[in-house]
Parts: C-alpha cells; sequence; structure tokens
C-alpha cells in the first residue's frame, strides 16, 4: 500500500508538471509543487521503499544529486551582505558612467525561496522513483509516453490551426511552430528529445524478445517503431536546430547500449526501419522549416553573444553572483555596453543555463555544477563499464536514460529547457532510472 501511494503520488506531480508546467511561473508550476509536498511526506513515511535496499554508493550518489541542486539556492537563503555591496557600488559607478539601469534587487532570499520551490516536482519524482520498484517505474515511462504523444498531437493540432490557433496555451510563444503544452519550441523538442532514446531502446528490446521467442507481440514492435518516428517527427517540425542534432546524437549514443543485447538481428531490422522512414517523413514535412532555421547557421550568434556577456557580469558580481532570480536587473548595464553588436531583443534569459548561473550565483554555482557533472560522469561510468549488460532490460533501460539526460544537459548550453517544471521532472525520473541500476534487482 505505501509503495502504491507513493507511485500514484508520483504519477499526479508527472503529469501536473508535464501538462501544466510548460512555461515558468505559472498556476500549474504551483499545483505540481503541492502535489510534490504531498509525495515527499509519502516517501518519508514509506517503509516499503526500495531505496532502503540499494547499494551504499547508489545511496551516496542520489544523496549527493540532491545536495549539488539544492546547495546554491539554500546558500542564498542567507542575504549576502558582501555580495550586496558590491552590487549598491556596482550600480552607483554605472550611473556615474551615465548608464541608466533600474534598481538591482538585492533580495536574494526570494529568488532562492522560488528556485527552491521550482525544484520541489523534480526532486519529489527523483526520490519517489527511486523508492519504487521497477515495475512501478516502468508504468511511470508508460505515462511519459503518453504525455509525449498528447503533446505531439496537440502540437500538430496548433500547426493545423496556423497562427492564430487558440490551443496554444501560453501568450507569449512560438506562434509559427508547434509546442505542446509549452511556451517555447526548444523545449517542447527538449522533451521529445529526451523520450527519443529510450523509445528507440524500449522498440529494439521487444525486438530481440521476438527474435528470442519470448513473450512479445509484434503489434508491440510495430507501435514502438511508429511512436519513434512520430517523435523524429515532432522534433523536425518545430524546427528546433538543438532539438534536432541532440536527438541524432541522442540516437547514435544509443547504438551501444543496443547492440549489447545478444540476437541482434530483429533490432537491426527495426533500428534501420525507423532511420529510413525518420528521416523520410522529417524530410517530407519539416525539410523547409529546419533549412530555413539552418539558413543561419548551426548555431546562433545572437546567443553566443548573451552567453559571452552574461560570463563577463557574472565577472563583476563575483564571488557570491547577483543572485538567484536578478538576472534581468544584473545582464542589462552589460548588454548596453554591447547595444552595437547584439540583436534588440528581450533578454529575459542568457540562453545558456550555466552562464546564467554563474551570473547569479558565481562561485558557488560553478561549483555546484562542477559536482554535478562528476557525479553524472561517474554514474555513466557505474552504468556502462561497471555493469554487464548481457540479456538484461534493466541495465539497458539505465543506459539509455543516463545518455536521454546527458542530452538535456548538453541541450543547457544552449538553452534553458529544465527551468520548465514539465522537462525537470522528466530529467529527474530519468536521472533516477540511470541510477536505479545499482539497486537490488526486483522482478518485474
Amino acid at each position: 500500500m505505501n509503495q502504491k501511494i507513493v507511485f500514484y503520488l508520483a504519477l499526479i506531480v508527472l503529469f501536473l508538471a508535464s501538462l501544466l508546467g510548460g512555461g515558468q511561473g505559472f498556476f500549474g508550476d504551483v499545483l505540481a509543487q503541492l502535489a510534490a509536498a504531498a509525495l515527499l511526506i509519502a516517501c518519508l513515511f514509506n517503509s516499503q521503499s526500495e531505496f532502503r535496499t540499494a547499494s551504499v554508493t547508489t545511496r551516496a550518489l542520489a544523496c549527493l544529486f540532491i545536495a549539488a541542486v539544492i546547495f546554491v539556492p539554500v546558500l542564498q537563503l542567507y542575504p549576502w551582505a558582501s555580495s550586496s555591496e558590491f552590487a549598491l557600488a556596482m550600480q552607483k559607478d554605472l550611473q556615474q558612467a551615465g548608464v541608466q539601469i533600474a534598481s538591482i534587487s538585492l533580495n536574494k532570499t526570494y529568488g532562492a525561496e522560488r528556485a527552491l520551490f521550482s525544484l520541489l516536482p523534480a526532486i519529489a519524482i527523483f526520490i519517489g522513483c527511486l523508492q519504487l520498484p521497477n515495475h512501478f517505474r516502468y508504468r511511470l515511462l508508460i505515462a511519459l509516453a503518453i504525455i509525449a504523444l498528447l503533446n505531439i498531437l496537440l502540437g500538430f493540432a496548433q500547426l493545423a490551426q496556423g497562427p492564430t490557433s487558440a490551443l496554444r496555451l501560453y501568450e507569449i510563444s512560438n506562434t509559427t511552430e508547434a509546442v505542446g503544452f509549452f511556451a517555447n519550441r526548444n523545449h517542447y523538442a527538449s522533451l521529445l528529445m529526451m523520450c527519443l532514446p529510450v523509445s528507440i531502446a524500449v522498440t529494439a528490446w521487444w525486438a530481440h524478445q521476438h527474435v528470442s521467442r519470448k513473450s512479445r507481440a509484434p503489434i508491440l514492435i510495430v507501435g514502438g517503431v511508429l511512436f519513434s518516428i512520430l517523435l523524429i517527427l515532432a522534433i523536425a517540425v518545430a524546427r528546433s536546430r538543438a532539438g534536432l542534432l541532440l536527438g541524432v546524437l541522442g540516437v547514435l549514443c544509443t547504438l551501444p547500449a543496443i547492440f549489447a543485447l545478444p540476437r541482434r538481428p530483429g533490432m537491426k531490422r527495426v533500428l534501420a526501419v525507423v532511420a529510413v522512414l525518420g528521416v523520410i517523413v522529417a524530410v517530407q514535412f519539416g525539410l523547409a522549416g529546419m533549412l530555413q532555421r539552418f539558413d543561419q547557421g548551426v548555431g546562433d550568434n545572437t546567443r553566443t553573444q548573451m552567453t559571452r556577456i552574461s560570463i563577463e557580469a557574472g565577472k563583476a558580481y563575483a564571488p557570491m553572483g547577483s543572485g538567484l532570480g536578478t538576472f534581468r536587473q544584473a545582464y542589462a548595464p552589460f548588454e548596453a555596453k554591447h547595444e552595437q553588436s547584439i540583436d534588440h531583443t528581450l533578454t529575459n534569459h542568457a540562453h545558456n543555463d550555466y552562464a546564467e548561473l554563474w551570473l547569479e550565483a558565481g562561485y558557488p554555482a560553478l561549483f555546484a555544477m562542477a559536482i554535478f557533472w562528476l557525479l553524472f560522469i561517474f554514474s555513466g561510468f557505474r552504468v556502462w563499464w561497471q555493469r554487464t549488460q548481457g540479456d538484461s532490460f534493466d541495465v539497458l533501460f539505465s543506459r539509455v536514460a543516463w545518455v536521454s539526460v546527458l542530452m538535456a544537459l548538453l541541450h543547457s548550453f544552449a538553452d534553458y529547457p529544465l527551468r520548465a517544471t514539465a522537462n525537470s521532472v522528466v530529467f529527474a525520473l530519468l536521472l533516477a532510472i540511470a541510477l536505479a541500476a545499482g539497486q537490488k534487482r526486483i522482478q518485474r
């Protein structure tokens, strides 16, 4: 009963966050946070938790991941006087130089509190997933597939109705592309990109089971192929360059895990079908839009400039940063220095989460990001080199989940996908699955 309560609460958090948390700071985020609080309470009193039987390394990694994520906002709950004084002095110097700027917010604790609340759904899903046995984890992934499908169908409907579609849920949104339940096409593509390696791996597993004469109906293989092709098509029509490139990279990184399985003839045919049909539908329906996007280059000069300016601003606000939630105010005076070389757009984020965190939180943020990456690389070492895959679905799945998380981390160099609650909970779910390979094996 305890496990079922945790599972159903995790399911509620996943659906609330994924379907209502595609923007930032909206009512859906609040609902997801309230459900996450209930999930954390249920996890606290879960006497049947599988996490208790996990290896010491797995438990240590999980705790360190959470510590790395909450380190910066917890640290900034204290209003560091030295950093505030620096910000005031800098503002005065800029005004004396003739640069007129709005008052920089010095209330760091407010931004830190908001950051901690925004992290609640992801942390709750992460802990809840680690406490659940495998069959409940895989049911959460079935729910994720349903969420991805609903996003795709809504995105296609938005394209069919055009820029004035009433199905676009956010007033400020990309009006010429599919965005699904998101406000931003890149965040929409990020969700699909994280789902693609998992979808292809599961389909290949079903083909492997079928070739091995185990009970996997051919209809499952056909459904998995069609779903994978649908994901590729949806990423293409979203016209997200990062989504498309990282989607391709994610599939390539998935291949070693798939080819490590024995009896591969069926899987090779499945992969060939997905690749050929995926390319055909992407070219047929998304080529014109993607070529238009790539005419501007593989990268984005404006985003590169934003990153450089953010790094420059971060150096000025070091060592403790300008404060979480103060990016716009802290970035503005430095952007003004480069107004001749940068497009005049609304810069609400740096479009590089690492650079933005450096600006807002200084050296503590660099430390936390470095620790998170080191932990992630070590968890990848455990999954890829310390675990023998053989004929094991659990190990295969933990590897492709790790790949999906890697793609999201790489996407954060060119955008801010994990600031959307919808993507952060999916990220946390997949990270927990990657870690769960080191736990006690539960019969499915």
